[in-house]
């Protein structure tokens, strides 16, 4: 499953109204963050890292007032992406890509 499809599935939604304007923008601006915090290129580019794409949909849904949405539920998002964001940068490549 690509991860457009599972940041769509965590924020409930099933129409493609805010693909190209909204979600695809958010999970570029997410790797440029992680990027910035020492995530490494190999790990954010690999495409097989389920860790990276928990990071993903919690720094969308901290980042996307979809419909429904809370204060709560964003900083719970905000606070989760903050940790894996920190696990990433720390852990290294060898810890967080398959073999």
């Amino acid at each position: 499953m690509q991860i457009l499809d599972k940041v769509k599935g965590s924020l409930r939604m099933t129409h493609a109204k805010f693909d190209e304007a909204v979600i695809l923008p958010l999970i570029d601006s997410c790797k440029m963050d992680l990027l910035s915090a020492g995530v490494t290129r190999k790990i954010i580019y690999s495409g097989n890292n389920e860790l990276l794409d928990r990071a993903i949909i919690h720094y969308c849904g901290a980042n996307f007032p979809g419909e429904g949405s809370d204060v709560r539920m964003m900083e719970f998002h905000s606070r989760s992406y903050n940790s894996l964001k920190i696990q990433l940068a720390l852990g290294g490549d060898d810890l967080f890509l398959k073999k």
